[in-house]
């Protein structure tokens, strides 16, 4: 890498800087522009400039049937395939199907079994780079969510949901077939044992 690809991607307005970019050589696999505010890298300049707009907290791109807002236009356009149900992107392996291309891409892994995502600190690897990011907070030790009721902490905002339940009313999750009850999703798992 470069020493000075930081210098590279951080100069996006001025004219003679976009035009050392336009010659700069970058060697295959090497990710030579950095987001100075989250370490984003990326090997395409334009791609840094599309990804600073999101810091900006500027969305001016609309739903107009729910309140889902973006800063990129195709972004909005992967969303509006939600609520019309089209789904145009279709695996050659199987029979699933999919609103985006980048969540065929995802699923096309589970065929292909490449996990292309590594944690740095451990060998934990990962086809979904949200499962690294969910990952790297067990090392962090990082818990932003907090019970408020009895001060459980977690990473991970599902976990604490599911923790809430148990201050409902304890056993949330009751079968009526037998006489199990829990405060988690795991009823559904449970059922199976009386369907077969």
């Amino acid at each position: 890498m470069c020493s000075d690809s930081r210098d590279a991607g951080s100069a996006v307005e001025d004219s003679s800087a976009s035009e050392e970019v336009d010659t700069y050589q970058i060697h295959p696999g090497e990710k030579p522009f950095a987001c100075d505010q989250c370490g984003f890298t990326s090997s395409n300049f334009q791609a840094i400039r599309r990804h600073r707009v999101t810091h900006t907290g500027v969305r001016p791109f609309a739903c107009d049937v729910c309140d889902y807002r973006t800063s990129h236009a195709y972004r909005l356009k992967g969303h509006r395939a939600t609520h019309t149900g089209e789904k145009p992107f279709e695996c050659d392996r199987c029979s699933y199907r999919a609103a985006r291309k980048s969540a065929l891409k995802c699923h096309t892994r589970t065929h292909t079994g490449e996990k292309p995502f590594m944690c740095d600190a451990c060998d934990y690897t990962t086809s979904l780079s949200g499962a690294l990011r969910r990952h790297m907070t067990t090392h962090t030790g990082v818990k932003k969510f907090t019970c408020a009721e009895c001060g459980y902490a977690t990473s991970f905002s599902g976990s604490l949901k599911r923790h809430l339940r148990t201050h409902i009313d304890g056993k949330s999750f009751v079968c009526d077939v037998c006489e199990f009850s829990t405060s988690n999703g795991a009823l559904e798992c449970h059922m199976r044992t009386h369907t077969g």
